[in-house]
């Protein structure tokens, strides 16, 4: 089995205080329990650092978290290359997506897998051709 793993869920999982915590943490534990292989844009080290800096006013926790998402288990990095990115824009334009949130979706368009994200936007906007699900969802469909 394969995920792409939006930052918000990698965010999450650091920060006790994001409403999405506790689903983030157990979505991630039962993703190396089953060792499901993970997925990501490489900018998302850039997204984590900067959220996680950002919320918690910290730039030193930033830096760990990006650190923290590079170094997972059965995490693999998508590099951006020109098709990539030209799909990505495609995804953008046609369904309204954030530029950063149409390359998770062109990443699981790709992979044909499951894209778990807590972003409303992302799962209100995702074509129909991909399923996007929120961590506590996914978990349950597990169940």
């Amino acid at each position: 089995m394969k995920l792409v793993i939006d930052a918000c869920i990698f965010v999450a999982e650091q920060i006790r205080e994001q409403a999405e915590h506790q689903a983030a943490q157990a979505l991630l534990k039962a993703c190396v329990e089953r060792k499901v292989q993970l997925f990501a844009p490489v900018f998302v080290l850039a997204e984590v650092a900067a959220a996680v800096a950002r919320l918690t006013q910290q730039p030193s926790l930033g830096e760990v978290g990006a650190l923290r998402v590079s170094h997972l288990p059965r995490l693999a990095f998508r590099h951006i290359d020109l098709p990539f990115a030209n799909a990505a824009a495609r995804l953008a334009a046609r369904h309204g997506l954030h530029g950063a949130d149409s390359h998770y979706v062109a990443l699981a368009r790709e992979l044909r897998c499951q894209l778990i994200t807590n972003d409303e936007e992302i799962l209100r906007r995702c074509p129909p051709t991909t399923t996007s699900l929120r961590p506590a969802v996914w978990l349950q469909r597990l169940a």
